[in-house]
Formats: C-alpha cells, structure tokens, sequence
C-alpha cells in the first residue's frame, strides 16, 4: 500500500489526539516472537471462569502449554507440527489423548490469532495496562444462513513494540506477557513423547512395495 495512503487512512481511523497520527505513520502490524520463545496468557473476565493462565514454551517445531485452570488444577498441552497435532492429558490417570492441531484454533494464541489485525480493523488509540496500543476491533457472522451470530474481536497492540498486549475473542480477555531472555529449555513429559511417538508411526507413509 502506498505509505501516504496508509498515513491518511490511519488518520481517518484514529480517535483522539489526532495528533498522534499526524506525528507517525500508523504500522498495522503484530511482532509476535518467531522461532523459539516463551510467553504467558493470564484471562480476565468471563474467559477467567474456564482457565486463569497459560504459559508457553515454543522449541522448534514443537510447543508446550501449562494451563492452570479455574480452580487451581493444572494441565499440559503439547503441539506438534509434524503430525499435526496437539496432545493433552486426559484425566487424572495420566492418560494422554490427541486430536488434530486444526480443531484447536481457538486455543492457539499465536500470531494466528492476530491475523485479522490490520488497517481494515484499525479503531484508533486505546491505552490498555498503562500502555499506548493501538486498538483494533472486527465482527465475525458465524453459522449458516438460517442461524447466525455475531462475534467482536478486539486487539490491543503495543504502539512501540507492536508486541500483543491483549486480546478478546468474544468470550473474555486474554492478556499476553513475553520472555525477554531466551525461552527456557523445553521439558516434555515421558508420557507425551511416546504418545507423540505413536502419532509419528501412524502418520508415517506406507514403504513402498517392490513389484517386479
């Protein structure tokens, strides 16, 4: 996009002080951390009633989730790219089960789930936790055409770092915290590792059979 009219159309969109705007060109953009990282979700509101926090690790193509849930339990959760797929514990007995990573969207909170942020959604300044962001809001219309309904998204984006600040899905607030050293070394329970395993093996192509 022209840089000018990016200029004007951040312009158009912000809400006071205009002054911000005409000082800056406004960059929609997100710099979640690529590679490997570690950051830390902690819910508020009605999202707080399910889960309190997660805290991620992200190694390679492989990323671990500690999830604390409401009344102080805590889970795990791993993600795997090749397969793809995410495990988790399943009860108390240590039983590990996996379901494809792509019926987990929702539960991601990665650069994924910031993938609608950009000038279309841009709805001006908002300071959110002591920190200038800049706030982007967007509707989806889930459903078919008999039955539909309305989602808000909202973002609050770091106007210098452009580091998440916050995020909600309709559901309640996420708030996003980041390491700043390297991200610790990533500790898989035996458990998960062989049932990840496992999925290797059955994802794994067929040899090939040697007709002659």
């Amino acid at each position: 996009m022209n840089r000018f009219v990016l200029l004007l159309t951040g312009i158009a969109a912000c809400s006071p002080p205009l002054s911000w705007c005409v000082a800056q060109e406004v960059r929609h953009e997100v710099a979640f951390p690529k590679g490997d990282a570690a950051w830390s979700v902690v819910f508020e509101g009605a999202a707080a009633n399910a889960r309190k926090r997660v805290d991620i690790v992200r190694q390679g193509p492989l990323r671990l989730d500690a999830i604390t849930v409401a009344d102080g339990a805590k889970t795990l959760m791993l993600w795997s790219e090749n397969p793809s797929v995410v495990l988790f514990d399943n009860g108390t007995n240590g039983r590990v089960s996996s379901m494809k990573a792509s019926g987990m969207e929702a539960q991601r909170y990665d650069a994924s789930s910031f993938a609608w942020v950009g000038s279309k959604s841009f709805a001006g300044m908002k300071s959110l936790k002591s920190r200038s962001c800049q706030y982007y809001e967007t509707t989806l219309i889930e459903g078919d055409a008999e039955e539909q309904t309305r989602r808000v998204l909202r973002a609050w984006i770091d106007a210098k770092t452009r580091r998440p600040v916050a995020l909600d899905n309709g559901s309640g607030m996420a708030v996003f915290s980041f390491a700043t050293d390297p991200a610790p070394p990533l500790e898989i329970p035996e458990r998960f590792l062989e049932k990840l395993k496992r999925q290797e093996s059955f994802n794994a192509p067929a040899p090939n059979e040697d007709v002659r």
